[in-house]
């Protein structure tokens, strides 16, 4: 028997997994702050679960949002690239008492989608439900502890709706260089090159993006080149994203981070995005916390990382592909323009 939807609304320890709009269901997993915490993603690739998932009607929950404790927003987001460090960095400000993560949820995944099959037309229900997601994502387990979110990057198509009412959001943007993007793309192998060409699509919402889906396609003779030029095509659209919202909320450069000094100088990287996110950590704690976190591999707890491992992969993968980044990099510049860099005074700079 499932429990009164009401109290799973106000409860944080029924955490909101799936929104399905064709089932019309909304799926809420039992947890716990630490088997929350634990995982390097909440997107249904980790169990968190303490107990059999409850779902409600969803127009039932989306009925209720706002009703009891606590409606609103968690306010703190960070909006990211993918395989920009945005783990990494959500490790390194995870201290209880001062800020808990929820990193990925699969709910925000769920209504990118849905946003995307309902078209330039969109869908009246749509709102709503990310209200319901808002408000559940938002529920704190400690009092004086804030929530931040960091969607995963699929969910990017929602920015506008996030970030509706720019006062009530503290936003970090995390970007990233073409080139070790897409240097990080070809190190994920086969995976990370599907993964970015289905962004690629994902993210060309209008005829024009669409447009370029396919010159990315056209402008290569094997499906290799082609995966690196959707790939960098993929970045291009959510860095466009990220300057149209930043535009529109009047936020300026110093809320965005960028990639490289997450992982050459994480400690400076936590200090800053603690200043970014008025997170109110104490320095000294959040630097050791940091450096600690930063020689730990940020997707598989209990493993070491080494930067200099990872640099030499990295070369390795430049002196393998060259040829390809370089022809890769240059239709970018040729079809898309110069490379968008969205950082300005006292944004966290390339490392260089």
């Amino acid at each position: 028997m499932n429990p009164d939807l009401r109290a799973v609304l106000a409860d944080p320890r029924y955490f909101l997994h799936r929104i399905d709009p064709v089932l019309g269901r909304v799926t809420f997993i039992p947890t716990t702050a630490q088997r929350l915490a634990r995982p390097s993603f909440i997107d249904g690739r980790s169990d968190f679960a303490t107990g059999a998932p409850v779902d409600f009607p969803l127009d039932e929950a989306v009925a209720q949002t706002g009703i009891g404790e606590p409606p609103g927003s968690p306010g703190r987001f960070i909006f990211h690239v993918s395989f920009c460090g945005s783990t990494l960095l959500s490790r390194m400000l995870e201290l209880p008492g001062s800020a808990f993560v929820l990193k990925e949820p699969n709910c925000l995944v769920d209504l990118a989608d849905w946003k995307r099959r309902a078209g330039p037309a969109g869908d009246p229900r749509l709102g709503p439900a990310l209200s319901l997601a808002q408000a559940c994502l938002g529920r704190r387990w400690a009092a004086v502890e804030p929530i931040i979110v960091k969607p995963s990057n699929w969910a990017n198509t929602l920015l506008d709706e996030l970030t509706a009412d720019p006062a009530s959001v503290q936003p970090l943007f995390i970007t990233m260089e073409r080139r070790p993007f897409l240097v990080a793309v070809l190190r994920g192998g086969r995976d990370r090159l599907a993964f970015t060409a289905r962004a690629a699509q994902h993210f060309a919402s209008t005829k024009a993006a669409q447009k370029l889906v396919r010159e990315a396609v056209a402008a290569a003779s094997d499906p290799l080149g082609r995966a690196a030029n959707l790939a960098l095509l993929a970045l291009h659209l959510q860095l466009d994203l990220f300057a149209s919202v930043i535009r529109r909320a009047g936020w300026d450069g110093r809320c965005v981070a960028d990639s490289g000094t997450i992982t050459a100088r994480p400690a400076e990287a936590a200090l800053l995005a603690n200043a970014i996110l008025a997170l109110g950590i104490a320095p000294s704690r959040l630097a050791g916390h940091a450096a600690t976190r930063a020689m730990e591999n940020a997707k598989g707890p209990g493993r070491s990382f080494l930067l200099e491992t990872r640099q030499a992969e990295d070369a390795d993968i430049e002196r393998y592909h060259g040829t390809l980044i370089s022809s890769s990099l240059r239709w970018a510049e040729r079809t898309l323009g110069a490379h968008q860099r969205l950082g300005g005074a006292g944004a966290l700079p390339a490392a260089g």
